[in-house]
């Protein structure tokens, strides 16, 4: 970043989301919030395989920090979940 003559404070910050990305230690900035809520919508399928739609809906509320990323966490992860056991897969790209 610094070869590409980018303000210092821009790196830290960047570093600083990095660093934070799977934590929230000390960090809450709209980029940071984006960050978290993308890493949370790829990794949940995998982190909560059956999930049912109860569970998942408590999630999406409890960890998505951005009211986007919530909508996005709902019609991915939720769409044709019946409230059973069944593994989902939210993603479109899949």
């Amino acid at each position: 970043m610094a070869r590409l003559d980018l303000a210092e404070h821009v790196i830290d910050h960047v570093c600083r989301i990095v660093g934070s990305h799977h934590s929230a230690k000390d960090i809450d900035t709209p980029e940071f919030r984006i960050i978290w809520d993308a890493d949370r919508l790829v990794n949940i399928p995998d982190e909560y395989p059956n999930a049912g739609r109860e569970r998942l809906s408590e999630l999406i509320e409890k960890v998505f920090k951005t009211a986007e990323g919530k909508q996005l966490a709902m019609t991915q992860l939720l769409q044709g979940n019946d409230n059973s056991a069944e593994p989902v897969r939210g993603s479109s790209q899949e």
